[in-house]
């Protein structure tokens, strides 16, 4: 008999200790929820206000011509001619996947530099 209350009151007071530490950390996360939103929102705000300035400097772009992109990514980047020509051929080989791929044309048509100066 005297076990078995030992095993209870040993209960008893675990479950009191496991109340004790959720209500302190419950009262800890009340405390730091503002904070948590304000920073997660201005990431969001930060990320959203990215895209779009990103979106608009590709528009300004690609105004001026695929080609044009196509040739600056050719002659000014450092990794430009090994990245467009794995490119087109990962798109060529993604579409050719899909029924009638056979029958279509070229779909990034083949890149003429001009001569360097």
């Amino acid at each position: 008999m005297e076990f078995i209350a030992f095993v209870a009151l040993l209960a008893f007071g675990a479950f009191l200790l496991v109340r004790l530490a959720a209500r302190s950390l419950a009262s800890v996360i009340k405390a730091q929820l503002p904070a948590w939103l304000v920073q997660w929102g201005g990431l969001t705000l930060g990320a959203a206000r990215g895209f779009w300035w990103a979106g608009v400097v590709m528009l300004m772009i690609l105004a001026a011509g695929p080609r044009y992109l196509a040739y600056s990514v050719w002659s000014r980047s450092l990794v430009g001619r090994p990245l467009v020509s794995t490119a087109a051929r990962a798109i060529s080989g993604t579409a050719n996947c899909y029924p009638g791929g056979a029958g279509r044309g070229e779909l990034i048509p083949g890149l003429t530099l001009p001569p360097q100066v």
